[in-house]
């Protein structure tokens, strides 16, 4: 064999080694650790509601969760790939308390949360009881406050706001019945009111309806549905065919984990309510077939 030949052969079997034993030593891909970095991670809103931006890197495909009670509050979109993202978070006018949320980032085993805070609405001032015994301190005041239906499934006991409350505690009555209905007091004025307020305490399986009536004898229906913290209640726009009033509608809990929570009805758009002494002016009313164990204090007009 030649020289040269022989030089090649060497020089063929040493690159085949080589190569070998570098396939050999590679080390695998090493596992990619998932960052997330985010610009803000408290984002406020106003009560009105609105929609912001909010900024983030990922250096994995990601994922974003809103919690399943923050109902108030959206997300878009909800997913995407590693890099930086922006998304939109939409947030619902709030006529209650200040609410808050966390969302959370999901990126491979990383997560991270995002709090959203947003403000209540301005809180509207107490005013004048909206008819004598209206604050349930003396059943005597109250009584004689009422038309002649009285008071039904409810009494006047300890622990209220202040000193005593209006009690409802009745397991479920055949019929859709009124609690109470007071008659304008002498002296009654509207200028410059816009609401009635009363606050709540409790559990019910149903909610409650409230009628503020009319000079016409017609009442308006303010529903108060579903009830776990302060809640502004607007009339319904639904009227009774037979009588041309609102209509009551007793659907939705009441479940105010032990709080009081303020009820607040807005009267700024129903016309024609009655200022003669003696009419009737407003009743709560309270639903069939449920079980109800709540309080009610301080019936206001402001």
């Amino acid at each position: 064999m030649k020289i040269s030949t022989k030089l090649f052969a060497i020089a063929t079997l040493f690159v085949g080694l080589s190569a070998t034993f570098a396939s050999c030593s590679k080390t695998p891909d090493t596992p990619v650790t998932p960052k997330i970095d985010i610009e803000e991670k408290t984002v406020s809103f106003a009560a009105a509601g609105e929609e912001k931006s909010v900024k983030f890197e990922s250096n994995v495909d990601w994922t974003i969760t809103v919690p399943a009670d923050a109902t108030w509050a959206t997300v878009t979109p909800t997913s995407g790939k590693g890099g930086k993202a922006t998304v939109a978070v939409k947030v619902l006018k709030n006529d209650g308390a200040e609410r808050s949320a966390e969302l959370t980032i999901t990126a491979g085993t990383k997560s991270e949360k995002i709090t959203i805070k947003q403000a209540g609405a301005a809180e509207v001032p107490v005013g004048a009881l909206l008819f004598p015994g209206a604050d349930f301190e003396d059943l005597d005041v109250l009584k004689a406050a009422l038309n002649t239906h009285g008071l039904k499934n409810a009494e006047i006991a300890e622990g209220g706001k202040k000193g005593k409350a209006l009690k409802i505690s009745t397991d479920a009555i055949e019929k859709n019945t009124y609690i109470l209905t007071a008659k304008c007091p002498a002296g009654f004025s509207l200028a410059g009111k816009t609401s009635i307020s009363f606050y709540v305490k409790g559990s019910a399986a149903k909610s409650l309806s409230i009628q503020v009536y009319k000079a016409d004898g017609k009442y308006a229906a303010l529903n108060v549905g579903d009830l776990t913290g302060d809640k502004t209640v607007k009339p319904t726009d639904k009227l009774n065919d037979k009588t041309g009033s609102g209509m009551n509608d007793y659907k939705g809990n009441i479940n105010t984990n032990d709080k009081w929570v303020r009820v607040i009805f807005d009267i700024s758009k129903i016309s024609d309510i009655t200022t003669t002494e003696g009419k009737d002016l407003f009743a709560i009313k309270m639903g069939n077939k449920a079980k109800y164990d709540i309080l009610i204090d301080e019936v206001t007009i402001q």
